[in-house]
């Protein structure tokens, strides 16, 4: 997934109601990582310890209703990973 495809889902999920359900996001503003399904709430830069930037995608979980962060090339659009399957 690129930068600009998760900004763009971020965008629009940021300006659903707080009082949302996450069962309620639909499922194309939905992601996948590690083959759990998030909706993105935020993107970071981060450095590794050689310096290098790397950038990192904010997931809200949908099942445990919990944050994870992980490597943004890792992060697939949902219909991407259904249609693999």
């Amino acid at each position: 997934m690129t930068r600009r495809e998760f900004m763009d889902l971020c965008s629009i999920v940021a300006q659903f109601p707080e009082q949302i359900q996450a069962k309620e996001i639909p499922e194309r503003y939905q992601v996948v990582y590690e083959g759990i399904h998030y909706y993105p709430i935020g993107y970071e830069v981060r450095f590794d310890r050689a310096g290098d930037p790397f950038e990192v995608a904010v997931l809200h979980d949908l099942k445990a209703s919990s944050i994870t962060k992980g490597e943004l090339k890792n992060v697939e659009k949902l219909e991407e990973q259904d249609a693999d399957d």
